[in-house]
């Protein structure tokens, strides 16, 4: 089942580069990808499919990222269902 990760950034260049490389080598297709905010934080929105492992493991390997401040994960079928 696919899972959205909600990633608050620092608004660098390289950030986004480093969560996409990050999802993609550990075997996270990622199947949406919304970035946006102005000054300092940024929000990232990345709906990732199933991987090989459970998203709250990635959600870990993310937070530990530099410029990533924090990570929250969620189901995509809950959100549907709101």
């Amino acid at each position: 089942m696919p899972d959205r990760l909600f990633v608050t950034v620092e608004h660098t260049p390289d950030v986004l580069a480093r969560v996409v490389q990050l999802c993609r080598g550990r075997g996270y297709p990622i199947e949406e990808l919304t970035f946006g905010g102005t000054g300092p934080v940024a929000h990232l929105a990345v709906v990732v499919g199933a991987g090989p492992r459970p998203a709250d493991r990635l959600a870990l390997q993310l937070d530990r990222l530099a410029g990533v401040l924090d990570v929250v994960v969620e189901p995509v079928a809950e959100l549907a269902a709101v």
